[in-house]
């Protein structure tokens, strides 16, 4: 490690670059680095004496049941999607929704013009009194 001379000689250059007033607030931040170093360190050798193959099973089987969810939701979109005549070959959950959503507005702006218009017409037959 360090001798007394060279720790004497680090601490006169430290004194010259940094004055005694920034020397303590200097000594206390190499203090709490060191100690978070020794910190992660410690951390490190843990994680590796811990056992984490538990883990990786646990993982694959959520993953599995994930996986499992989500084909049964993309099965029901696509049972809605083909309800409304939408072409699903080759097409994500997520772009199903989206043509659902345009079709659904669209068949809303239909029956919206298509009441206008029958009240139109129905004012227009509609008796002078």
């Amino acid at each position: 490690m360090f001798g007394t001379s060279e720790i004497i000689f680090i601490i006169i250059i430290a004194l010259v670059l940094f004055g005694p007033d920034k020397l303590p607030e200097l000594a206390r931040t190499a203090g709490k680095a060191m100690a978070a170093f020794k910190n992660a360190q410690k951390t490190a050798e843990l994680s590796q004496d811990f056992d984490l193959s538990g883990f990786d099973f646990y993982n694959e089987q959520h993953e599995a049941e994930t996986k499992k969810e989500n084909d049964i939701l993309h099965q029901k979109v696509e049972a809605i999607a083909k309800t409304h005549g939408i072409d699903t070959e080759n097409k994500t959950t997520e772009e199903l929704l989206n043509l659902i959503s345009e079709k659904i507005e669209k068949d809303e702006k239909t029956v919206i013009a298509e009441k206008t218009e029958e009240n139109l017409s129905l004012e227009i037959n509609k008796p002078i009194s």
